[in-house]
């Protein structure tokens, strides 16, 4: 059995499942459920999509194809929320989306301005890394807003 990372007092929530931090208190078990205090369990099925760039100039263009795929992740079944970081040392850029279905982001990845602003990619930015992961737990205190907070 792998464990996960459960911290002594919280409650779990949600967690990426390539966590491969060893607690007494949380184990993944072989279907991949968290088994946590006594055997409970918890399987939320999310996912995210963390897409980490280095940018060019953008350009009108780039802003309204931008803002059309951004609405049309929010208007999509399914999305949970977003964040953004940038690394000031090396300049890249980190958007995180939240998913509620494998399905919910594929229609993302299929929709013809998503396609159209892979195909021009090049011209916008240096270079790209897109990460999808299932999330399997997240927790935190409440003390800073978060997209899974609700869940």
């Amino acid at each position: 059995m792998v464990h996960c990372l459960v911290p002594k007092g919280m409650a779990l929530h949600h967690m990426l499942r390539i966590t491969t931090t060893y607690t007494p208190t949380g184990a993944l078990n072989d279907a991949g459920v968290c088994e946590v205090r006594g055997g409970a369990s918890h399987n939320p099925r999310m996912f995210t999509a963390t897409f980490t760039f280095a940018k060019r100039a953008f350009d009108d263009e780039f802003n309204a194809l931008d803002q059309r795929i951004a609405e049309m992740a929010r208007a999509t079944p399914g999305y949970l929320g977003e964040e953004a970081w940038e690394n000031p040392a090396n300049g890249l850029i980190s958007n995180v989306y939240y998913w509620e279905t494998m399905e919910a982001l594929q229609s993302l990845m299929k929709h013809p301005d998503h396609l159209e602003a892979k195909r021009q990619q090049a011209r916008w930015l240096q270079g790209y890394h897109i990460v999808i992961a299932e999330v399997v737990g997240s927790y935190g205190d409440g003390g800073i807003p978060h997209p899974l907070t609700q869940r």
